[in-house]
Protein backbone atom coordinates (compact mmCIF):
# COMPACT_ATOMS: atom_id res chain seq x y z
CA UNK A 1 0.00 0.00 0.00
CA UNK A 2 2.61 2.34 1.07
CA UNK A 3 4.87 1.04 -2.08
CA UNK A 4 1.67 2.25 -4.12
CA UNK A 5 1.32 5.69 -2.72
CA UNK A 6 4.52 6.25 -3.39
CA UNK A 7 4.47 5.32 -6.82
CA UNK A 8 1.92 7.67 -7.42
CA UNK A 9 3.28 10.51 -6.22
CA UNK A 10 6.61 9.86 -7.79
CA UNK A 11 4.58 9.42 -11.14
CA UNK A 12 2.71 12.17 -10.35
CA UNK A 13 6.28 14.86 -9.73
CA UNK A 14 7.53 13.38 -13.29
CA UNK A 15 4.60 14.31 -15.20
CA UNK A 16 4.69 17.62 -13.99
CA UNK A 17 8.33 17.97 -14.90
CA UNK A 18 7.14 16.69 -18.39
CA UNK A 19 4.60 18.83 -18.90
CA UNK A 20 6.52 22.25 -18.00
CA UNK A 21 10.12 21.38 -19.86
CA UNK A 22 7.00 20.45 -23.05
CA UNK A 23 6.17 24.32 -22.97
CA UNK A 24 7.05 26.47 -25.77
CA UNK A 25 9.88 28.71 -25.24
CA UNK A 26 11.51 31.64 -26.27
CA UNK A 27 14.32 31.18 -29.11
CA UNK A 28 17.44 32.58 -27.33
CA UNK A 29 15.05 33.27 -24.96
CA UNK A 30 17.73 34.85 -21.70
CA UNK A 31 15.95 37.85 -21.39
CA UNK A 32 18.54 40.61 -21.39
CA UNK A 33 16.24 43.69 -21.03
CA UNK A 34 13.59 44.03 -18.51
CA UNK A 35 10.08 44.12 -19.54
CA UNK A 36 7.33 44.53 -17.86
CA UNK A 37 3.71 44.96 -19.60
CA UNK A 38 4.19 45.02 -22.69
CA UNK A 39 7.23 47.72 -21.80
CA UNK A 40 11.01 47.23 -22.31
CA UNK A 41 13.58 49.18 -20.26
CA UNK A 42 17.18 49.90 -20.91
CA UNK A 43 20.17 51.31 -18.87
CA UNK A 44 22.68 53.67 -19.93
CA UNK A 45 25.68 53.92 -18.19
CA UNK A 46 28.51 56.70 -18.06
CA UNK A 47 32.50 55.77 -16.39
CA UNK A 48 33.37 58.90 -14.44
CA UNK A 49 36.91 59.31 -13.94
CA UNK A 50 38.96 61.46 -11.08
CA UNK A 51 42.73 61.04 -9.91
CA UNK A 52 41.55 61.58 -6.27
CA UNK A 53 38.32 59.25 -6.42
CA UNK A 54 36.33 62.51 -5.37
CA UNK A 55 32.70 62.29 -5.87
CA UNK A 56 31.55 64.68 -8.55
CA UNK A 57 28.63 66.42 -9.71
CA UNK A 58 26.76 65.07 -13.15
CA UNK A 59 27.49 66.82 -16.26
CA UNK A 60 24.63 69.07 -17.33
CA UNK A 61 22.97 67.30 -20.81
CA UNK A 62 20.07 65.34 -22.38
CA UNK A 63 21.10 61.97 -23.31
CA UNK A 64 18.80 61.24 -26.61
CA UNK A 65 17.60 58.09 -28.21
CA UNK A 66 15.17 56.48 -30.38
CA UNK A 67 13.40 53.65 -31.94
CA UNK A 68 12.24 52.35 -35.47
CA UNK A 69 12.07 49.45 -37.47
CA UNK A 70 14.91 47.19 -38.88
CA UNK A 71 15.36 45.79 -42.55
CA UNK A 72 16.69 41.98 -41.90
CA UNK A 73 16.79 39.87 -45.12
CA UNK A 74 15.45 36.54 -45.88
CA UNK A 75 18.09 35.11 -44.37
CA UNK A 76 18.37 36.23 -41.23
CA UNK A 77 17.38 34.22 -38.28
CA UNK A 78 17.72 33.54 -34.74
CA UNK A 79 18.71 29.76 -33.50
CA UNK A 80 17.85 28.95 -29.70
CA UNK A 81 19.65 26.32 -27.54
CA UNK A 82 17.83 23.45 -29.01
CA UNK A 83 19.12 24.39 -32.62
CA UNK A 84 15.47 25.84 -33.62
CA UNK A 85 15.32 28.67 -36.15
CA UNK A 86 12.99 31.47 -37.33
CA UNK A 87 13.11 34.06 -39.61
CA UNK A 88 13.50 37.61 -38.18
CA UNK A 89 10.83 39.70 -39.34
CA UNK A 90 11.20 43.96 -39.71
CA UNK A 91 9.54 45.62 -36.89
CA UNK A 92 6.50 46.70 -36.78
CA UNK A 93 6.66 50.40 -35.75
CA UNK A 94 2.62 50.86 -34.80
CA UNK A 95 3.44 48.45 -32.62
CA UNK A 96 5.28 50.96 -30.53
CA UNK A 97 3.67 53.99 -28.72
CA UNK A 98 3.83 57.40 -30.66
CA UNK A 99 4.96 59.03 -27.81
CA UNK A 100 7.54 56.77 -27.18
CA UNK A 101 9.45 56.49 -29.84
CA UNK A 102 11.93 58.61 -29.12
CA UNK A 103 12.99 58.97 -25.50
CA UNK A 104 15.43 61.25 -23.49
CA UNK A 105 17.70 60.82 -20.41
CA UNK A 106 18.37 64.53 -18.78
CA UNK A 107 21.31 64.68 -16.41
CA UNK A 108 21.75 67.87 -14.05
CA UNK A 109 24.63 68.33 -12.00
CA UNK A 110 22.45 68.39 -8.73
CA UNK A 111 23.07 64.63 -8.97
CA UNK A 112 26.22 62.91 -8.15
CA UNK A 113 28.61 59.96 -9.49
CA UNK A 114 31.29 57.78 -7.52
CA UNK A 115 34.72 58.29 -9.61
CA UNK A 116 37.79 56.38 -9.55
CA UNK A 117 41.12 57.06 -11.50
CA UNK A 118 40.55 54.39 -13.53
CA UNK A 119 36.93 54.77 -14.43
CA UNK A 120 33.69 54.02 -12.14
CA UNK A 121 30.68 52.59 -14.58
CA UNK A 122 27.42 54.25 -12.97
CA UNK A 123 24.06 53.83 -14.21
CA UNK A 124 23.00 57.63 -14.93
CA UNK A 125 19.17 56.71 -16.55
CA UNK A 126 16.79 54.25 -18.14
CA UNK A 127 14.77 54.80 -21.38
CA UNK A 128 11.21 52.70 -21.81
CA UNK A 129 9.85 51.70 -25.25
CA UNK A 130 5.90 50.76 -24.63
CA UNK A 131 4.44 48.10 -27.53
CA UNK A 132 1.33 49.26 -26.31
CA UNK A 133 -1.02 47.60 -29.53
CA UNK A 134 0.17 43.69 -29.76
CA UNK A 135 -2.66 43.27 -32.85
CA UNK A 136 -0.79 45.23 -34.95
CA UNK A 137 1.63 42.07 -35.19
CA UNK A 138 -0.68 40.38 -37.71
CA UNK A 139 1.65 37.19 -37.89
CA UNK A 140 3.59 35.09 -34.81
CA UNK A 141 7.28 35.75 -34.91
CA UNK A 142 10.53 37.02 -34.12
CA UNK A 143 10.53 40.94 -35.19
CA UNK A 144 13.13 43.31 -35.08
CA UNK A 145 13.82 46.74 -34.00
CA UNK A 146 16.99 49.36 -33.93
CA UNK A 147 17.47 51.14 -30.85
CA UNK A 148 19.63 54.26 -31.48
CA UNK A 149 21.49 56.71 -29.50
CA UNK A 150 21.14 60.21 -31.21
CA UNK A 151 23.28 62.03 -28.72
CA UNK A 152 24.87 64.92 -30.96
CA UNK A 153 28.96 65.01 -30.68
CA UNK A 154 28.42 68.49 -29.70
CA UNK A 155 26.12 67.86 -27.10
CA UNK A 156 28.37 65.81 -25.52
CA UNK A 157 31.47 68.19 -26.23
CA UNK A 158 29.67 71.26 -24.48
CA UNK A 159 29.17 68.38 -21.48
CA UNK A 160 33.13 67.29 -21.66
CA UNK A 161 32.11 63.62 -22.11
CA UNK A 162 34.32 61.43 -24.02
CA UNK A 163 32.71 59.06 -26.74
CA UNK A 164 35.25 56.88 -28.75
CA UNK A 165 34.79 57.02 -32.38
CA UNK A 166 34.66 53.33 -32.02
CA UNK A 167 31.15 53.59 -29.87
CA UNK A 168 28.68 50.86 -30.74
CA UNK A 169 25.81 53.67 -31.14
CA UNK A 170 22.73 51.17 -31.37
CA UNK A 171 21.15 48.07 -29.97
CA UNK A 172 19.39 45.38 -32.11
CA UNK A 173 15.75 44.59 -30.18
CA UNK A 174 14.11 41.53 -30.97
CA UNK A 175 10.53 41.24 -29.99
CA UNK A 176 9.20 37.54 -29.92
CA UNK A 177 5.31 37.29 -30.79
CA UNK A 178 2.93 34.49 -30.53
CA UNK A 179 -1.08 33.44 -30.52
CA UNK A 180 -2.53 33.07 -27.13
CA UNK A 181 -3.82 29.93 -27.37
CA UNK A 182 -7.38 30.71 -25.87
CA UNK A 183 -8.00 34.17 -27.96
CA UNK A 184 -5.82 33.64 -31.11
CA UNK A 185 -5.00 37.13 -30.17
CA UNK A 186 -0.99 38.58 -30.78
CA UNK A 187 1.34 38.47 -27.98
CA UNK A 188 4.91 39.67 -26.55
CA UNK A 189 6.27 36.71 -24.66
CA UNK A 190 10.15 37.52 -25.00
CA UNK A 191 12.44 40.37 -25.63
CA UNK A 192 16.47 39.79 -26.49
CA UNK A 193 19.14 43.06 -26.79
CA UNK A 194 21.78 42.77 -29.11
CA UNK A 195 24.45 45.38 -29.35
CA UNK A 196 24.67 46.23 -33.26
CA UNK A 197 25.95 48.80 -35.51
CA UNK A 198 23.21 50.36 -37.09
CA UNK A 199 24.03 49.07 -40.47
CA UNK A 200 23.67 45.79 -39.65
CA UNK A 201 20.22 44.76 -39.65
CA UNK A 202 20.84 41.42 -40.74
CA UNK A 203 22.88 39.77 -38.23
CA UNK A 204 21.88 37.03 -37.17
CA UNK A 205 21.41 35.45 -33.43
CA UNK A 206 22.14 32.51 -31.58
CA UNK A 207 22.53 31.59 -28.04
CA UNK A 208 25.99 32.75 -27.64
CA UNK A 209 25.52 35.63 -29.07
CA UNK A 210 26.61 38.50 -26.78
CA UNK A 211 23.54 40.30 -25.44
CA UNK A 212 22.77 43.31 -23.60
CA UNK A 213 20.67 45.37 -21.08
CA UNK A 214 21.40 48.65 -22.90
CA UNK A 215 24.11 51.22 -23.21
CA UNK A 216 26.35 49.83 -20.24
CA UNK A 217 29.90 49.16 -19.90
CA UNK A 218 31.14 45.95 -19.51
CA UNK A 219 34.25 45.78 -18.32
CA UNK A 220 35.41 42.15 -19.73
CA UNK A 221 34.77 42.94 -22.94
CA UNK A 222 36.26 46.38 -23.18
CA UNK A 223 38.78 47.59 -21.32
CA UNK A 224 40.07 49.91 -23.29
CA UNK A 225 36.90 51.72 -22.71
CA UNK A 226 35.70 52.54 -26.32
CA UNK A 227 32.03 51.32 -26.31
CA UNK A 228 31.38 54.11 -23.41
CA UNK A 229 30.82 57.39 -22.60
CA UNK A 230 34.08 58.89 -20.24
CA UNK A 231 33.37 61.93 -17.90
CA UNK A 232 36.87 62.72 -17.03
CA UNK A 233 36.86 65.65 -14.32
CA UNK A 234 39.76 67.15 -12.32
CA UNK A 235 40.66 68.87 -8.96
CA UNK A 236 42.49 71.76 -7.68
CA UNK A 237 43.71 72.55 -4.43
CA UNK A 238 44.90 76.73 -3.94
CA UNK A 239 47.33 76.65 -0.81
CA UNK A 240 47.69 79.80 1.42
CA UNK A 241 51.19 80.47 3.16
CA UNK A 242 51.95 83.49 5.25
CA UNK A 243 55.55 83.96 6.83
CA UNK A 244 57.76 86.74 7.91
CA UNK A 245 58.73 87.77 11.76
CA UNK A 246 56.06 90.86 11.32
CA UNK A 247 53.59 88.84 9.02
CA UNK A 248 49.82 88.12 10.78
CA UNK A 249 49.59 84.44 10.15
CA UNK A 250 45.72 85.01 10.85
CA UNK A 251 44.60 87.30 8.35
CA UNK A 252 42.87 85.90 5.51
CA UNK A 253 43.85 87.20 2.22
CA UNK A 254 41.22 87.43 -0.64
CA UNK A 255 41.27 85.27 -3.93
CA UNK A 256 39.71 84.77 -6.79
CA UNK A 257 39.44 81.29 -8.99
CA UNK A 258 38.26 82.10 -12.87
CA UNK A 259 37.60 78.54 -14.90
CA UNK A 260 36.75 79.09 -19.02
CA UNK A 261 36.02 76.56 -21.10
CA UNK A 262 35.27 77.21 -24.70
CA UNK A 263 33.02 73.74 -25.08
CA UNK A 264 30.64 75.09 -22.00
CA UNK A 265 26.90 76.31 -23.09
CA UNK A 266 25.45 76.90 -19.69
CA UNK A 267 25.95 77.52 -16.37
CA UNK A 268 27.65 74.35 -14.00
CA UNK A 269 28.06 73.35 -10.67
CA UNK A 270 31.38 72.47 -8.91
CA UNK A 271 32.00 71.90 -5.43
CA UNK A 272 34.35 74.31 -3.78
CA UNK A 273 35.63 72.73 -0.10
CA UNK A 274 37.58 75.19 2.27
CA UNK A 275 40.00 74.02 5.07
CA UNK A 276 38.14 75.77 7.90
CA UNK A 277 37.66 79.14 6.25
CA UNK A 278 33.94 80.88 5.27
CA UNK A 279 33.28 80.86 1.18
CA UNK A 280 32.26 84.22 0.37
CA UNK A 281 28.82 85.38 -0.39
CA UNK A 282 27.51 87.28 -3.63
CA UNK A 283 28.17 84.75 -7.14
CA UNK A 284 28.57 81.69 -4.95
CA UNK A 285 26.16 79.98 -2.33
CA UNK A 286 27.35 78.61 0.31
CA UNK A 287 25.79 75.49 1.91
CA UNK A 288 26.26 75.74 5.41
CA UNK A 289 25.61 71.78 5.51
CA UNK A 290 28.30 70.13 4.18
CA UNK A 291 30.38 73.42 3.90
CA UNK A 292 30.23 73.23 0.06
CA UNK A 293 30.11 75.96 -2.23
CA UNK A 294 29.02 76.38 -5.91
CA UNK A 295 30.62 77.89 -8.97
CA UNK A 296 29.41 78.79 -12.32
CA UNK A 297 31.84 76.45 -14.88
CA UNK A 298 32.30 79.72 -16.54
CA UNK A 299 32.94 82.57 -14.41
CA UNK A 300 35.02 84.03 -11.12
CA UNK A 301 35.17 82.32 -7.14
CA UNK A 302 35.38 84.84 -4.72
CA UNK A 303 36.94 83.82 -1.66
CA UNK A 304 36.03 84.81 1.73
CA UNK A 305 39.71 85.04 2.57
CA UNK A 306 42.20 82.36 3.66
CA UNK A 307 44.89 82.56 6.20
CA UNK A 308 48.15 80.63 6.59
CA UNK A 309 47.79 76.80 6.54
CA UNK A 310 44.63 77.35 4.53
CA UNK A 311 43.67 75.27 1.80
CA UNK A 312 40.49 75.44 -1.26
CA UNK A 313 39.95 72.41 -3.27
CA UNK A 314 37.67 72.74 -6.32
CA UNK A 315 36.66 69.33 -7.19
CA UNK A 316 34.99 67.84 -10.54
CA UNK A 317 36.34 70.30 -12.91
CA UNK A 318 35.64 68.89 -16.33
CA UNK A 319 38.45 68.26 -18.99
CA UNK A 320 39.58 71.37 -21.07
CA UNK A 321 38.85 73.88 -18.58
CA UNK A 322 41.63 76.59 -18.07
CA UNK A 323 41.77 78.19 -14.54
CA UNK A 324 43.39 81.86 -13.58
CA UNK A 325 44.49 82.39 -10.30
CA UNK A 326 45.04 85.76 -8.42
CA UNK A 327 45.64 87.34 -4.94
CA UNK A 328 44.83 90.15 -3.56
CA UNK A 329 46.67 92.00 -0.49
CA UNK A 330 43.73 93.97 1.42
CA UNK A 331 46.14 95.29 4.24
CA UNK A 332 48.15 98.47 4.25
CA UNK A 333 51.23 96.25 5.27
CA UNK A 334 53.61 95.63 2.23
CA UNK A 335 53.53 92.19 1.74
CA UNK A 336 56.12 90.60 -0.90
CA UNK A 337 53.99 87.61 -2.67
CA UNK A 338 55.43 84.82 -4.81
CA UNK A 339 53.65 81.61 -5.91
CA UNK A 340 54.35 77.61 -6.82
CA UNK A 341 52.36 75.31 -9.11
CA UNK A 342 53.02 71.63 -8.41
CA UNK A 343 56.56 73.03 -6.29
CA UNK A 344 57.66 74.79 -9.21
CA UNK A 345 58.14 78.81 -8.72
CA UNK A 346 55.50 80.18 -10.95
CA UNK A 347 55.70 83.89 -12.92
CA UNK A 348 53.74 86.34 -11.27
CA UNK A 349 52.51 90.15 -12.78
CA UNK A 350 54.38 89.21 -16.29
CA UNK A 351 57.49 87.45 -15.53
CA UNK A 352 58.61 88.08 -11.88
CA UNK A 353 59.11 85.21 -8.89
CA UNK A 354 58.04 87.29 -6.42
CA UNK A 355 55.92 90.87 -6.33
CA UNK A 356 55.54 93.16 -3.05
CA UNK A 357 51.55 94.36 -2.66
CA UNK A 358 50.82 97.77 -1.33
CA UNK A 359 46.87 98.36 -0.39
CA UNK A 360 44.23 96.04 -3.09
CA UNK A 361 46.62 95.35 -5.46
CA UNK A 362 47.17 91.73 -6.65
CA UNK A 363 49.58 89.36 -7.34
CA UNK A 364 48.47 87.35 -10.70
CA UNK A 365 49.47 84.11 -12.25
CA UNK A 366 50.95 84.86 -15.62
CA UNK A 367 49.73 82.00 -17.41
CA UNK A 368 46.00 80.12 -17.16
CA UNK A 369 46.73 76.31 -16.07
CA UNK A 370 45.03 73.54 -17.13
CA UNK A 371 43.14 71.29 -14.45
CA UNK A 372 44.31 68.07 -16.34
CA UNK A 373 47.82 69.33 -15.89
CA UNK A 374 47.78 70.89 -12.42
CA UNK A 375 47.09 69.80 -8.80
CA UNK A 376 48.19 72.10 -6.55
CA UNK A 377 48.92 76.18 -6.44
CA UNK A 378 50.34 77.60 -3.54
CA UNK A 379 50.71 81.19 -2.64
CA UNK A 380 53.23 82.52 -0.37
CA UNK A 381 53.08 86.33 1.51
CA UNK A 382 55.79 87.37 3.48
CA UNK A 383 56.70 90.42 5.73
CA UNK A 384 60.14 90.27 7.10
CA UNK A 385 61.23 92.11 10.01
CA UNK A 386 62.21 95.90 9.40
CA UNK A 387 65.15 97.76 9.93
CA UNK A 388 63.98 100.50 12.81
CA UNK A 389 63.10 103.83 10.88
CA UNK A 390 64.13 104.86 14.65
CA UNK A 391 67.68 106.25 13.20
CA UNK A 392 67.03 109.21 14.59
CA UNK A 393 65.11 107.62 17.69
CA UNK A 394 68.60 105.95 18.52
CA UNK A 395 71.02 108.41 17.75
CA UNK A 396 69.23 111.23 19.33
CA UNK A 397 70.17 111.20 22.52
CA UNK A 398 73.58 111.07 21.39
CA UNK A 399 73.56 113.87 19.26
CA UNK A 400 72.07 116.13 21.91
CA UNK A 401 74.55 114.84 24.78
CA UNK A 402 77.64 115.84 22.12
CA UNK A 403 75.78 119.44 21.48
CA UNK A 404 74.94 119.35 24.80
CA UNK A 405 78.86 119.01 26.02
CA UNK A 406 79.96 121.29 22.65
CA UNK A 407 77.89 124.18 23.71
CA UNK A 408 79.06 123.93 27.74
CA UNK A 409 82.98 123.59 26.48
CA UNK A 410 82.08 127.10 24.15
CA UNK A 411 80.76 128.54 27.56
CA UNK A 412 83.61 127.02 29.56
CA UNK A 413 86.15 128.35 26.92
CA UNK A 414 84.65 132.14 26.61
CA UNK A 415 84.25 132.74 30.40
CA UNK A 416 87.80 131.53 30.70
CA UNK A 417 88.90 133.94 27.94
CA UNK A 418 86.86 136.76 29.45
CA UNK A 419 88.94 136.33 33.11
Amino acid sequence: MNLAKTTSKILAVLFVFAAVFSLPHAAAADDSVTSVNGAVTLKKQIVFKNPDNEQVRLPNIDLTYSIRAASPDESTTVTDSSGNTVTIRPGVIDAVSAEDRTQTISLTDSSYANTSAAGTAADVGEITFAFSDPAKFTQPGVYRYIISDTTSKAALAAAGIDRDDDYVDSRSLDVYVRRDADTSEAEIYGYVLTESAAADETMSVTESSEKSDGFVYDVSADAEMKDVDVYQTYNISVEKAVSGALADTSHKFPFTVTLANSAETGVRKLDVRTNGFQAAPGAVTQDTANSTAYIAGNGEYVTGGIADGGVITITGIPKSTVIGIKEQNDTYDEYTASAEIDAVTAALNSGASSVKLAKDEWAELDDNINAAEISTVRFTNRLDEISPTGLVLRTAPYVLMMTAGVLLAVIFMKRKSKG
